[in-house]
């Protein structure tokens, strides 16, 4: 190709494409929903849970990331040594 690019018969450019794609864990929340709500999704409203309970419910990785990000949303609260759930409706604004 470089010979026909010197005696200008063609002419070459260089492109460049970016892919942007999910991680393993990006498609999880992607098809399951985030952590926090798939979390907060586990407790009635009102109900008292303790956070070991929740915890075997729900997988240490989504217990440790999705408690967290619940308490951030005003979704949960602390009662002592309990976890309540205190909103009514949850919306997984990440999920497709």
């Amino acid at each position: 190709m470089k010979p026909l690019e010197i005696d200008s018969f063609i002419v070459l450019k260089v492109l460049e494409v970016k892919v942007i794609e999910l991680t393993d864990e990006g498609k999880d929340y992607a098809e399951n929903g985030a952590p926090e709500f798939l979390y907060v999704s586990k407790m009635q409203v009102g109900k008292k849970v303790s956070e070991k309970d929740m915890e075997d419910l729900v997988g240490k990785k989504i217990a440790v990331i999705g408690k967290g990000k619940a308490f951030k949303q005003k979704w949960i609260k602390k009662d002592g040594d309990q976890l309540v759930r205190i909103a009514e409706n949850i919306v997984d604004e990440d999920k497709p």
